[in-house]
C-alpha cells in the first residue's frame, strides 16, 4: 500500500508539541529542543565529486546506534560514479573461542576480539553535481540528497531505537529521473581476529548465504560459523513501495554470536515487518524525542562547544542502553582491522562514562554496572588463585566484554598455574577505578541501590590491594604496580589513591547501610597508616622515587586523588596549593593529550583557589576544551589515536569538562558555575544537571551575573547541603521564603526537605526573571560538525605536511585502507641508519623516500607530526601495517 514519506515520518507535529514548553514547580522552562538539537545536527554539503566528505577513513562518517547495532553512513566520492557506503556493526559481537580450545591461544585479542561485519553500498547511475547530508539528534536518523547528472536521490538511514519493535536498521532510498531503482550491493567480511593473529591461527569459515519467505517478502541470510559451534548472522530485505517503484526501503538486522543466529536475525526483520515501517519509524523517533529534555545547557561564548555537547549524548545513547552492551573502546561503529577490538581499563572506560552521571541519564550506566555483576566469576579470576577466596581485579590492560583477563599486555603469570593474571607489577587500580562510577552515582542520587550493589565488588577491590601491601613497623605500604602507560615502581601513586578511596567508601558504606564487617578494623588500621603521597619538587610524583618526566606523560593517573576522586581537601592552604603545583606542572609538558581532564581539574582549582574569583584557571577550563576540539576531535566528533583506531571516551570526556564549567559536586557541596570565565562565556543557563544526594540544579546566569538557582530533591529523605553560587549578587532572596545560613560571600548551607525545592536568586532580581530558554546565537555559527564543501579529511601533517617525492603516491589514510597492499596489523622491519636529524620531519621524510626507492617491498614511511612522542621513521614491509601510530603513506608506484 501507500506509504508516508520517512521525512514526513520522522519529524510529524508531536516531536514540536512535546518539546517545546517544560514548566517547572518555580522555574518556566521554556527551552525549545526542536531549535537547540537542530543548530546542533551534523551537516554535510558539497558541490561536486571532489568536494564530497571523503570516504577514505571514518572521520566524516554520519553515526547511528541502538545501544548495541550500529551504522556509520559516509559517501565515496573517489568512486567512478556516487557510492553510499553504510557500515554495519554490533558491539556484543565478538569472537568465542573458549581457554582450553583447540584453536584458542589465550590472547583474547585472536580468540575473543570484536568481529567485523560488512557493510552496503549504493551507487548512483550519474555522476555527482552537488549534495548534502544531515544527521538529525532530535529523531536519530540521517538524511542525505544527491543531485548527478540522471537525477536526484533522497536517503534517510536510521538504527531503530525502539528494538524491542525489531531490532534492525533502515536505508531508505528515493530515486527520480535516472536515478530510480538503484542496486544495494553487499560486501560481508571475514569474522576474523585481524590483529594479534599468531601463526597458528585458524581463521573462521567464511559466510554462507540463504533466502527465506517472511510475511511475502525475500529474506536474505548471511550466516558466518563460530569455530565454537556458535552463529551470528545479518538479515536483510529490499522493499518496494507499491505506489512508487523508485521508493525502496531495506530493512537489516545483525544478530549476535548465539546457537541460534541466522535464526535471531531473520525474526528481528519479521517482528520489524510485523510493526510496519511506518511504525518501526514513528516509535524511532519518539524514543529520541523522550530521550533530550531530561536535562540541558546552553550558554553563549562557542556555539561549537555547545553543539558538541549535545552531539556527545546522542552518541552515548547510540552506544549504549539499558539491557544492551556498554560503550566500548569502539562503541556499535567498529572499525575492521583496528588492533585495538576491545575494552581498555586502565583510563578510557572510565573516563567515557563520568558525563551521563551529571547529565541525569542513570539508565545508561546500567550496562557497565551490569556486566561488572554478571562478570563477577572472571573478576574474582583475574586474580592468583590463592586470593580467589575474597579479591577480585579488572584486567591490566584490555578484554573482551567478558571482562577476563588474558596473554595480551601488561599481564603477570601465576607461577603454578601459568594463567595470565592481574598481580604485581601490572596494572592493579583498573576495577577500583570503574567502581568509583558506580559511587559517584551513589553521590549524585543519593540511591542507596548503586552503593548496595557494588558493594560486594569492592570488598574484593580492596581485599586485592591489601594483599598487594607491604605491612611495615609503622606503615603500610604497596608493592610493585604500574602506572598507566608510566612506569612500573612501589607506592604508586595511582593504587594509593584509589587504594585509599576505597577503604574510605568501604568504611563509610558499612555505616551507611548498618553492616557490620570482620575486617572493619584491619581496614581502618590500613588507613590510618598507609604511606603518604609520594611527592616532589613539581608536586605529585607517579610513584616513590619516580617524578613525572620533563616531557611529561599523556595519563594523569599520579593526580587522582585531586581528580577524579576528589579526596585530596582542597580547603586546605597547603593542600590546593600542591594540586595547583601538581596540575600545573603536569598539564604544561609536552606529552599532555587529556585536554578534557586538564579543563575539569582547571574548573575544580578555579572552585577552590584562595582567589575569590579565578579568571585565569576558568580561562583555562575554556581553552583546554577549544584546543581539543581544534586539534583533536575529527570533522564528526570522533578520536582517532594513530594508525590503531578510535578511542571513545574523548567526546564525552569533553561533554564532562562542559559540565563542570556549569556545576561540580565535590568535596561536600555544590558548586554552581565553577569554570565560567567572564570575558568568554557571559550568559549560561542548565536545567536538572545532577548535584549531590538525589538534588537537580538549574541555573541562569546572564551578563556574568547568576540570576537564579533552583534545588530540586529528588530524595526520599530531608538533605543538608553546602552551595557555592559564583556570581550572584547578595543578599540572596529565597522562593519560598527560606532562613539561609550564610558560610560565606557566596556559600550557604541548605536544609532541603524530600521532594521539595528551593529557589536562590539575586540580589534585586524580579521573579519574572525565573525564566529558561535557550541561548540565542547568529544562525551562521549553527551545525559546525560535519564538513562543508571541503576536499576530503583535512592533512594530519602527513601529504601536505611532507610534499610527495618523486615516483610516489601519497595518501592520508589511516594504514588499514591506504592499500590493498596493507593488511591489519603487523611488526615494523628493523629502521635503517638515518642520517638526517630525527626532528626534522620533512628531511627524515624525503632521506626515508629514498630509501624505500631501493628497498625491497618497502610501501611507506612518515610519522605523522602530530603525534605527542616519538619523531622517528620507520619502513615497513608490503603486507604490513603500522602498530602503534598515525603515518604518512607513500605507496611505491
Amino acid at each position: 500500500g501507500v506509504r508516508i514519506n520517512m521525512c514526513s515520518r520522522l519529524f510529524g507535529a508531536a516531536f514540536v508539541a512535546l518539546f517545546l514548553n517544560v514548566v517547572a514547580q518555580d522555574v518556566d522552562v521554556k527551552v525549545n529542543y526542536t531549535a537547540l538539537l537542530a543548530r546542533s545536527d551534523l551537516t554535510w554539503s558539497w558541490t561536486s565529486a571532489a568536494s564530497a566528505p571523503s570516504a577514505s577513513n571514518e572521520q566524516d562518517s554520519a553515526f547511528h546506534g541502538n545501544g548495541d547495532q550500529g551504522m556509520l553512513l559516509r559517501v565515496d566520492p573517489a568512486d567512478p560514479l556516487y557510492l553510499y557506503r553504510f557500515t554495519v556493526g554490533r558491539t556484543s559481537l565478538y569472537d568465542d573461542r573458549e581457554d582450553g580450545t583447540p584453536h584458542a591461544t589465550g590472547n583474547f585479542a585472536a580468540d575473543r576480539p570484536r568481529l567485523p561485519i560488512g557493510y552496503t553500498t549504493l551507487r548512483t547511475r550519474g555522476a555527482l553535481v552537488e549534495g548534502s547530508m544531515r544527521t538529525h539528534l532530535a529523531n536519530g536518523s540521517t538524511t542525505l540528497t544527491a543531485v548527478t547528472s540522471s537525477g536526484q536521490v533522497h536517503v534517510t538511514a536510521f538504527v531503530n531505537a525502539r528494538f524491542d519493535l525489531g531490532d534492525v536498521q533502515v536505508y531508505d532510498v528515493v530515486g527520480t529521473g535516472g536515478e530510480c531503482s538503484l542496486q544495494f550491493n553487499h560486501t560481508w567480511l571475514p569474522a576474523d581476529a585481524k590483529c594479534q593473529q599468531p601463526s597458528n591461527y585458524f581463521p573462521n569459515p567464511l559466510p554462507t548465504t540463504s533466502n527465506v519467505s517472511v510475511q511475502g517478502h525475500n529474506v536474505t541470510v548471511v550466516q558466518w560459523l563460530h569455530l565454537s559451534g556458535r552463529t551470528h548472522a545479518v538479515a536483510y530485505t529490499s522493499i518496494i513501495d507499491s505506489a512508487n517503484p523508485c521508493h525502496q526501503t531495506v530493512v537489516m538486522a545483525v544478530s549476535n554470536a548465539t546457537y541460534s543466529g541466522a535464526q535471531d536475525a531473520v525474526a528481528a526483520v519479521s517482528l520489524a515487518l510485523t510493526t510496519g515501517i511506518d511504525g518501526v519509524t514513528s516509535a524511532h523517533s519518539h524514543w529520541w524525542t523522550d530521550f533530550y529534555p531530561r536535562s540541558m545547557l546552553t550558554f553563549a561564548g562557542n556555539a561549537k562547544m555547545e553543539q558538541l555537547y549535545y552531539i556527545s549524548l546522542y552518541k552515548f545513547a547510540s552506544a549504549t542502553r539499558e539491557t544492551r552492551a556498554l560503550f566500548d573502546l569502539e562503541g556499535p561503529w567498529y572499525i575492521a582491522f583496528t588492533g585495538w577490538p576491545d575494552l581498555h581499563w586502565d583510563l578510557n572506560l572510565q573516563e567515557t562514562y563520568y558525563n551521563i552521571i551529571t547529565a541525569n541519564r542513570l539508565e545508561l550506566l546500567d550496562p557497565l554496572i551490569d556486566g561488572l555483576l554478571r562478570n563477577t566469576p572472571n573478576l574474582i579470576n583475574n586474580v592468583r588463585s590463592s586470593w580467589m577466596n575474597d579479591s577480585a581485579a579488572a584486567p591490566s590492560g584490555a578484554s573482551a566484554l567478558d571482562m577476563r583477563m588474558s596473554c595480551y599486555w601488561d599481564y603477570a603469570k601465576e607461577p603454578d598455574t601459568g594463567r595470565c593474571i592481574t598481580d604485581s607489577p601490572t596494572i592493579c587500580g583498573n576495577l577500583l577505578w570503574t567502581l568509583h562510577l558506580v559511587y559517584r552515582a551513589y553521590e549524585r542520587t543519593g540511591n542507596l541501590s548503586y552503593l548496595k550493589r557494588m558493594l560486594p565488588l569492592l570488598e574484593r577491590a580492596v581485599n586485592f590491594h591489601v594483599h598487594l601491601s607491604v605491612f611495615n613497623p609503622t606503615n603500610v605500604s604497596l608493592t610493585t604496580t604500574f602506572s598507566p602507560e608510566y612506569a612500573k615502581g612501589v607506592n604508586i601513586n595511582y593504587d594509593l589513591a584509589l587504594y585509599r578511596w576505597g577503604l574510605a567508601t568501604l568504611l563509610d558504606a558499612y555505616t551507611t547501610l548498618s553492616i557490620s564487617s570482620p575486617r572493619a578494623a584491619q581496614y581502618k588500621d590500613i588507613l590510618a597508616r598507609l604511606v603518604p603521597y609520594p611527592t616532589s619538587s613539581n608536586g605529585f610524583d607517579i610513584g616513590e622515587n619516580i617524578p613525572l618526566a620533563p616531557d611529561g606523560h599523556r595519563h594523569y593517573s599520579h593526580l587522582f586523588m585531586v581528580y577524579p576522586l576528589s579526596t585530596l581537601n582542597l580547603s586546605d592552604a597547603s593542600n590546593y596549593e600542591l594540586a595547583a603545583k601538581s596540575i600545573d606542572w603536569w598539564a604544561g609538558r609536552p606529552k599532555k593529550s587529556h585536554y578534557e581532564v586538564a579543563s575539569s581539574m582547571s574548573t575544580l582549582l578555579a572552585d577552590w583557589s584562595p582567589l575569590s574569583y579565578d579568571e585565569g584557571r576558568r580561562q583555562g577550563a575554556y581553552t583546554n576544551i577549544t584546543y581539543n576540539i581544534a586539534e583533536r576531535l575529527t570533522s564528526n566528533t570522533f578520536y582517532y589515536e594513530g594508525g590503531d583506531g578510535r578511542c571513545g571516551e574523548s567526546t564525552p570526556g569533553t561533554a564532562t569538562a562542559i559540565q563542570d564549567m556549569m556545576l561540580i559536586a565535590e568535596q561536600g557541596r555544590i558548586s554552581v558555575f565553577p569554570g565560567i570565565a567572564d570575558s568568554i562565556i557571559p550568559s549560561a543557563r542548565f536545567v536538572n544537571l545532577l548535584g549531590s544526594k538525589g538534588v537537580s540544579v538549574t541555573a541562569r546566569r546572564e551578563n556574568n551575573a547568576t540570576l537564579f538557582v533552583q534545588l530540586a530533591s529528588g530524595a526520599s529523605n530531608d538533605v543538608a547541603l553546602r552551595v557555592r553560587v559564583a556570581g550572584m549578587a547578595t543578599p540572596w532572596q529565597t522562593y519560598p521564603s527560606t532562613d539561609l545560613h550564610m558560610l560565606g560571600e557566596d556559600v550557604a548551607l541548605i536544609s532541603l526537605a524530600a521532594g521539595s525545592k528551593l529557589v536562590l536568586m539575586g540580589a534585586g532580581v524580579p521573579t519574572s526573571e525565573l525564566v529558561i530558554t535557550e541561548v540565542d546565537y547568529d544562525a551562521s555559527t549553527a551545525n559546525q560538525w560535519g564538513k562543508k564543501g571541503s576536499p576530503g579529511p583535512a592533512p594530519t601533517g602527513s601529504c601536505a605536511h611532507y610534499g610527495t617525492p618523486s615516483g610516489f603516491a601519497c595518501s592520508d589514510d589511516k594504514c588499514w585502507t591506504a592499500s590493498a597492499a596493507l593488511t591489519d596489523c603487523g611488526a615494523s622491519l628493523a629502521e635503517p641508519a638515518l642520517t638526517c636529524n630525527p626532528t626534522n620531519l620533512t628531511a627524515c621524510a624525503i632521506e626515508s623516500a629514498n630509501l624505500c626507492t631501493s628497498t625491497d617491498g618497502c610501501v611507506a614511511f612518515g610519522l605523522d607530526p602530530t603525534w605527542e612522542g616519538d619523531k622517528h621513521v620507520k619502513l615497513f614491509a608490503a603486507g604490513k601495517a603500522v602498530d602503534n601510530n598515525d603515518w604518512t603513506l607513500f605507496i611505491k608506484q
